[in-house]
């Protein structure tokens, strides 16, 4: 590994695939990442190289280039073909940050793809035309390997691997669509994304035309949902009227509804969701500033909840998404 200079960067090869790979920073993520690099005064994590070919480091690359007077490291890396440098972008990408239920699927399918198709990957061999009273080989299949270092099943990996060829035909057709899926901007259904990647290309457009038009339904119906139940909350709150003395009352309203059956208590769950997603939506109204100059403030104030959340759906995040 050696400190490179500036010009040697502005002429390394830039492959589409490898970069689209890469999953792609937040723009809040990125600027966190320039800032620790300008507070370093230096790139810590080297750029891989293959072949003049950038292969780990393309955020890092834009930044050094906007400031070629911080230094840098580049380390070349030996791979017997393209797809075995593929695979181990998904294995790095992988094991460098959290990832979305979405994005480890995709990341997962490519490796797979990829590795089917390298030389350098142990026990290489074509999976379709194995038949079903084939001997044991002496290697894994692809599948095989690859399900056991994530716990979950050969049928997922291969899934897996039709879903990011179905996130990749949409993208191709309808640049813009691989992001909103990979961050769930666009909210699918996992058998939808996979028949993507089996149509003809000029039916994919319409496709995810009515893919997006189903959720904007769904998303329009929760909203008024949300209305709904916001009005009757700010219309009254029912109280017993048995209930006379003021401190009766407070008790009643404190008291948690009932809890005697997984039907009540996701009603609770879902009642709470609403109302706080309302309560958000209604005051955000009233004071713009919350999404502007006190923006902070709102996301301090809110950080404990997304904290909690965020625990609470990466428990459950792979075997929600390859159940």
């Amino acid at each position: 590994m050696e400190q490179s200079n500036i010009s040697y960067l502005k002429n390394i090869t830039i492959d589409e695939e490898f970069e689209s790979t890469c999953i792609p920073l937040t723009v809040e993520e990125f600027d966190m990442l320039e800032e620790n690099i300008l507070t370093d005064g230096e790139v810590t994590n080297p750029l891989i190289v293959w072949n003049n070919t950038l292969i780990d480091g393309h955020h890092r690359r834009k930044i050094i280039l906007e400031h070629p007077e911080i230094p840098f490291y580049v380390k070349e890396f030996s791979f017997s073909d393209r797809y075995e440098a593929m695979s181990w972008i998904c294995k790095n990408q992988m094991g460098r940050r959290n990832m979305t239920p979405e994005q480890l699927t995709y990341l997962i399918g490519k490796r797979y793809e990829a590795e089917k198709k390298s030389v350098g990957s142990p026990g290489k061999y074509d999976e379709t035309k194995l038949g079903q009273f084939d001997p044991i080989r002496e290697f894994s299949r692809t599948s095989e390997r690859i399900a056991r270092d994530y716990g979950i099943s050969e049928v997922s990996v291969r899934r897996a691997g039709d879903w990011a060829k179905g996130v990749d035909a949409a993208d191709m057709v309808c640049p813009g669509t691989k992001q909103d899926i990979l961050f769930s901007t666009l909210k699918t259904k996992k058998p939808e994304v996979i028949a993507l990647g089996k149509l003809p290309a000029d039916e994919i457009p319409n496709a995810v035309y009515e893919m997006r038009k189903a959720q904007e339904e769904a998303a329009e119906k929760r909203r008024i949902q949300r209305e709904e139940k916001r009005r009757k909350l700010e219309e009254t709150e029912y109280v017993p009227e048995t209930l006379s003395s003021i401190s009766e009352i407070s008790a009643y309203l404190e008291e948690p509804k009932r809890r005697n059956n997984v039907s009540n208590v996701l009603g609770i769950i879902d009642d709470m969701a609403q109302t706080l997603q309302a309560t958000c939506e209604s005051y955000i109204g009233e004071f713009p500033s919350l999404l502007e100059k006190d923006k902070p403030l709102l996301i301090e104030t809110l950080s404990a909840v997304k904290e909690y959340l965020d625990e609470l759906f990466e428990k459950f995040k792979i075997l929600r998404f390859f159940s």
